[in-house]
Formats: C-alpha cells, sequence, structure tokens
C-alpha cells in the first residue's frame, strides 16, 4: 500500500505574464512552455492555501513542502506560517546561485540550523 505523507503544491505555471516574460516560445500560435519564478508566486501562494484547507477538512496530517517564485526571506516568512514544512528553491538558483543561500542563512535563527 502506498501511504502519502505530504505533497509540493506548485512551481511553474503555463500563464505567460508579460511582466515577467516578456518573450515566450510560440507553436501553432499558441504559448508554450512553462514559468517559474517571481511569475508563479502569487498563484503558488493561493494554490498553497487551499491545498492547506482541503488537507484540514478532510483530516489528513500531510506536510507541505512550498515551492513557487521563493526568492527571499520574507516569502519563505509567508510560506512558513501556514503549515508548510519545508520549501523549495530552484529558479532564483539558476540566477543567483548559492549567493541565495548565503543570504537566506543569515537570517534563520540560530536555534534553528
Amino acid at each position: 500500500m502506498h501511504r502519502i505523507n505530504g505533497v509540493v503544491t506548485t512551481n511553474t505555471t503555463t500563464r505567460h505574464d508579460t511582466d515577467y516574460i516578456p518573450v515566450s516560445p510560440m507553436i501553432d500560435g499558441k504559448q508554450v512552455g512553462g514559468a517559474s519564478g517571481n511569475a508563479v508566486y502569487e498563484n503558488s501562494l493561493q494554490v498553497q492555501r487551499k491545498y492547506n484547507g482541503r488537507i484540514k477538512e478532510m483530516g489528513l496530517n500531510w506536510k507541505i513542502i512550498a515551492c513557487g517564485g521563493i526568492n527571499s526571506w520574507e516569502k519563505i516568512d509567508e510560506r512558513i506560517g501556514r503549515d508548510v514544512v519545508g520549501i523549495q528553491i530552484f529558479t532564483p538558483l539558476i540566477y543567483s546561485g548559492t549567493r541565495l543561500l548565503r543570504e537566506l542563512r543569515t537570517y534563520i535563527p540560530r536555534q534553528s540550523r
């Protein structure tokens, strides 16, 4: 029997917001490919809230790993406060490298390390 202990909420979108992605590839007149980073943050947060609510309604003990547009301590703090046990950071690492991790580490309280 398979057991589910948690979910990773969202990390990409097919919505091509020109504020974040000015040029998207087109196939047969339709935008293709996924967008990540800042382009998904607000939608990702909304999806995470829906998952939290549904998990509670069903009485499940599932954990959530938040992802999608998380690129600062402020965004981590906003997500962690919603029954989240971890975060996934991907796109910012591509653009900032491990510098982002060093910056984020300075904000983590010493007892949490």
